[in-house]
């Protein structure tokens, strides 16, 4: 079991993927959730294989109903 504390407070945004809304976590925090560095997670993103989202100031968010948990 992980226990996590988040640096960042939650985000619930419409995820397009997934047509719904979702908590969207930052890529560290995707990256801690799936057990994976953050570089795979933006390998992730790249390949088309997560949702996300990017703000107009550059941040990403990541759907963590798309991130495949290990």
């Amino acid at each position: 079991m992980v226990t996590a504390r988040w640096k960042s407070p939650v985000v619930v945004a419409w995820c397009d993927g997934c047509a719904k809304s979702v908590v969207m976590a930052t890529p560290d925090e995707a990256a801690l959730l799936a057990r994976l560095t953050t570089r795979a997670v933006f390998r992730l993103i790249e390949a088309g294989l997560v949702h996300y989202a990017e703000s107009r100031e550059g941040s990403v968010r990541i759907c963590l109903d798309s991130l495949p948990v290990r």
